[in-house]
């Protein structure tokens, strides 16, 4: 009977869940956790499904995520980075009050969309545990849109670095200028000196992560961040891209338009 209905749930899914397979094989399923070594980090990746009772726009409350995709998914490693992806905050869930302590008990970032006013926000849950929430930004218009163009159109990415005593998110949010046409840095989400958000993070401790590959002697020092890059340079790329890709779609599509005028 629990099979039925899961075949049920991953027909609804199916157009999906072949859309993922394509992009990311290890998110091909209706929830799915993925282990990773990244530089010094071990981090996991826990995708859970919070749309499987979804239906329109009136699900707020109605939603339900089950303790099963969590006890299926989640581990209790000490040394492992834990984010945790869902498409709809918790607070959307009839099933919040029984989910979120466990969620919160196990995972350190949550990364989900949705709502479409983006933002960071760090929390401390029961016990001392960290809790960072990161909402993205939104790329098309809902009901708050004005002529046709949404409010708070815009996209954010993120940066996990570490020092010598602590573990850090950098939160890189964009928001859409009307007047110079492109993606600028989103001011109100970011602190007051630099362009991004900076979210300390207590476990996993920075002594449970692998210490640095030694280099020789021409080689760079790593500089303790998980990304070997310069941040800088990497981060004109993203938005360089972004803005290039954006004016390629536009372009693309004023010209089926022209057509079939």
């Amino acid at each position: 009977e629990d099979q039925k209905l899961v075949d049920w749930m991953r027909g609804r899914f199916q157009g999906y869940l072949d859309f993922a397979n394509t992009f990311a094989p290890s998110s091909g399923d209706l929830f799915w956790s993925k282990a990773l070594r990244v530089g010094r980090l071990n981090l996991r990746i826990v995708g859970l499904n919070t749309a499987l009772l979804s239906h329109d726009d009136l699900d707020k409350g109605k939603l339900q995520l089950g303790l099963g995709q969590i006890e299926k998914t989640l581990g209790q490693r000490e040394d492992e980075l834990v984010i945790l992806l869902t498409h709809h905050p918790l607070d959307w869930l009839r099933d919040a009050e029984d989910v979120s302590p466990k969620l919160r008990g196990r995972a350190h970032v949550h990364l989900h969309g949705h709502v479409h006013m983006q933002e960071s926000a760090a929390h401390r849950a029961g016990g001392g545990s960290d809790w960072l929430r990161i909402c993205a930004g939104a790329v098309h218009p809902d009901e708050k849109e004005r002529d046709g163009r949404p409010i708070g159109h815009g996209y954010s990415f993120g940066a996990v670095g570490i020092d010598s005593d602590r573990l850090f998110v950098d939160v890189f949010p964009r928001r859409w200028s009307e007047k110079r046409d492109d993606f600028r840095i989103d001011s109100e989400n970011t602190m007051r000196v630099g362009h991004s958000t900076r979210h300390e993070l207590q476990a996993p401790r920075p002594a449970d992560v692998h210490p640095p590959q030694q280099r020789n002697a021409t080689e760079a020092p790593e500089g303790g961040r998980v990304f070997d890059e310069d941040l800088e340079a990497l981060i004109a790329e993203i938005d360089t891209e972004t803005n290039r890709r954006r004016s390629g779609v536009e372009t693309f599509v004023r010209s089926l338009a022209n057509k079939f005028q």
